[in-house]
């Protein structure tokens, strides 16, 4: 009882302006969880259940094969509006043509995520240069960190590992996601997030 007359008062006092919060508050049954918005490499599974699974955490994931940053901004009911513990923002080829929305879908995630990361996808057979910069100048701009998996695919030759990617040269095999989620725990601890 003592609990509920206590919100009560902190909803009337915010109601009144006298309560700012400084930052999004995390509801309590989002407060173990990690959101994934992406596409075919998130959806897949691996990486989000083996991440969550690292941080003994629970996860929910927004991503299809063949997301874009277009089809997000379309239904704005995809991007939630309620602040997860971590956001993860794992974006992948299909955004590569179109990173004036992946920019606007990223400043549109950010007002509700105070905790976010995002990533760069892996290297494919065609050059992503130019979506790895935009990554990491967004993350720049909103202080957000950014995982440049591209930096270490390329670097590792991961395009030419057949135990790591499958033949069409774009999507990682069961082995290279496990591979994929490995680093992306090690870059969220080295984070201290």
């Amino acid at each position: 009882m003592w609990l509920r007359i206590q919100c009560i008062l902190l909803v009337i006092l915010f109601w009144q302006g006298r309560i700012i919060p400084s930052e999004p508050i995390i509801p309590e049954n989002q407060k173990n969880k990690i959101l994934f918005i992406g596409d075919s490499h998130i959806s897949e599974g691996t990486v989000a259940t083996t991440v969550a699974t690292h941080f003994n955490l629970d996860y929910e994931v927004v991503a299809w094969a063949g997301a874009s940053a277009r089809d997000f901004l379309a239904q704005d009911t995809l991007i939630p509006k309620t602040t997860y513990r971590l956001c993860i923002v794992s974006l992948g080829t299909n955004w590569s043509k179109d990173i004036k929305n992946y920019q606007k879908l990223v400043r549109q995630i950010r007002k509700y995520q105070k905790n976010m990361v995002l990533t760069t996808p892996n290297q494919v057979y065609y050059n992503m240069d130019r979506l790895q910069c935009a990554t990491l100048e967004i993350g720049k701009q909103l202080q957000i960190p950014v995982w440049d998996f591209y930096r270490y695919s390329k670097i590792s030759h991961i395009i030419e590992n057949k135990h790591l990617m499958k033949p069409d040269k774009v999507h990682l095999t069961k082995t290279g996601y496990l591979l994929q989620a490995r680093l992306l725990c090690e870059f969220l601890e080295e984070i201290n997030w």
